[in-house]
């Protein structure tokens, strides 16, 4: 979860180049409400939570972004929220239609703060459960396609959370050029745990593919493997997949 984190780094602000619209749980029966109010200082996400009718999520997607920001480390959000845990989130043009990826955040009570986000933080989620079975954003070649904001926190009542700047900061993290011994050593875990996962030796797998990338980082110091690998999700089966996609992009970007 991200809390407050200040850096300094070059920026490219584009809130004001969004064009904002809602999905809310209605969409599956639910009640809830909430909506985008647009001023000189930003932008407001209001409305309210309703858990009736087996709802709980009320959200707001942009339906397009620059295409400067897939070539950023991350966003940097200055926000005044009201307490409550958010969703940020953002939707890949080549990625099935219920797939998106999020990440939560914490905002403090009518407090400003300043929050970066890395997109290595980003994990795939499909209708609210994980799906590490789909790359994530440093892992894919695919661009980004929309970001937005999700509340689904289980607790009914009034929300607001003001936006009053949203930029990228950084440049994406390269993978390293992989050597060909190292592509070798790639090989040689995949053989190994491949069988591992289909044998349900979950751990296992995960283990062996850890253990490789980790070879790889000792050698090849770089932001990809170090962010990647500080945000390995929990559960074997996760990290499996997770190193997997890690694994993928090495090989596809070797010559």
């Amino acid at each position: 979860m991200f809390i407050l984190l200040l850096r300094l780094s070059m920026s490219t602000p584009f809130l004001s180049d969004l064009s904002w619209y809602p999905v809310h749980d209605t969409v599956m029966g639910g009640r809830s409400e909430g909506g985008v109010r647009l001023n000189d200082q930003g932008m407001a996400f209001e409305g309210y939570l309703s858990l009736e009718n087996n709802g709980g999520f009320t959200s707001i997607r942009s339906r397009d972004v620059p295409d400067s920001v897939m070539q950023a480390q991350g966003l940097r959000l200055r926000v005044v929220g009201d307490g409550r845990v958010y969703l940020a989130t953002i939707r890949m043009k080549d990625y099935n239609r219920m797939l998106y990826l999020r990440v939560p955040f914490q905002t403090t009570k009518d407090k400003e703060e300043e929050i970066e986000i890395p997109f290595s933080s980003f994990q795939v989620f499909a209708y609210g459960r994980p799906t590490p079975q789909v790359p994530s954003i440093l892992c894919t070649s695919s661009a980004i396609q929309s970001v937005g904001f999700m509340l689904a926190d289980k607790k009914q009542g009034d929300f607001s959370l003001k936006v009053l700047s949203m930029e990228t900061y950084g440049d994406r993290p390269q993978p390293p050029s992989i050597s060909a011994s190292q592509q070798k050593q790639i090989e040689q875990a995949i053989q190994v745990g491949v069988p591992l996962y289909n044998n349900g030796d979950i751990e296992g797998c995960a283990r062996t593919y850890k253990q490789v990338l980790q070879s790889i980082q000792e050698k090849e110091e770089t932001v990809w493997m170090d962010e990647l690998l500080a945000q390995t999700p929990s559960g074997y089966d996760a990290q499996a997949w997770w190193f997997r996609h890690m694994i993928n992009q090495l090989v596809s970007q070797s010559p």
